[in-house]
């Protein structure tokens, strides 16, 4: 990221990432998510959730398998609780 987005403690970032997934093989999938600092191959990682999130398909055609999952963006922004959504930092990279 060019413009990478700072975070004050105890405040909040929320991010959302825009991506086309391929077709699954019906099954249960969990997706684990990781924030680190640092560059792909030299960085540091600060928090690491396994199984952040979880669902399922049902998919009824077959998949080859999960080779990659391109991000088409992502949208990430400052959230305060005491401050409103209006006045928050927000950055788009695609």
């Amino acid at each position: 990221m060019a413009d990478p987005q700072a975070c004050e403690a105890n405040h909040a970032l929320q991010a959302k990432f825009f991506f086309d997934t391929p077709r699954l093989a019906a099954g249960h999938y969990t997706v684990t998510v990781a924030i680190a600092n640092g560059t792909q191959e030299e960085h540091v990682q600060h928090h690491w959730i396994h199984d952040a999130l979880y669902f399922k398909s049902e998919s009824t055609s077959v998949a080859a398998g999960l080779i990659g999952i391109p991000m088409r963006r992502i949208l990430h922004e400052n959230v305060n609780e005491s401050e409103s959504p209006t006045g928050s930092r927000q950055g788009v990279h695609e």
